[in-house]
């Protein structure tokens, strides 16, 4: 199963080095730069997204990236989970 998930046991330490530094330094896109992309986007959210969620309005970020976004749709979920909508999407 580890080999389906990871085919590329040996690039884990990178891989999972590279997410640390990504967890560790939020982007700062502007505006102007998420409307220079040209591919259509899917903004998955979720209310208890740990990293982007604000108390106040936890969809706020998720819904100002999708206005900004040329080709975006946008998902919001409840779910606890958001694997759940991603399953749904891979089937």
């Amino acid at each position: 199963m580890r080999r389906l998930i990871n085919p590329e046991l040996e690039r884990g330490k990178i891989f999972l080095e590279r997410m640390a530094k990504m967890w560790g330094e939020l982007p700062n896109f502007t505006p102007e730069d998420l409307a220079l992309l040209e591919i259509p986007t899917l903004v998955l959210a979720c209310d208890r997204d740990d990293f982007l969620s604000s108390r106040n309005d936890p969809m706020r970020v998720f819904r100002k990236t999708v206005e900004e976004l040329p080709q975006a749709w946008f998902i919001q979920s409840q779910e606890e989970d958001i694997t759940y909508i991603c399953n749904i999407l891979i089937k």
